[in-house]
């Protein structure tokens, strides 16, 4: 029985890390669809 909780324990351990590492991912993701919405609307600020 011991056996399942550890198998148990490390399933929902690695299946936290995967879905942070995600959340992470996103976070990352946003930051630079921002930083070239920025580039962009300055460079068309710059061109008119």
């Amino acid at each position: 029985m011991s056996y399942l909780f550890t198998a148990y324990s490390i399933i929902w351990i690695a299946l936290f890390i995967y879905i942070f590492s995600i959340f992470s991912r996103q976070k990352k993701l946003f930051k630079e669809i921002e930083n070239l919405k920025q580039i962009i609307k300055e460079k068309k600020s710059g061109a008119a």
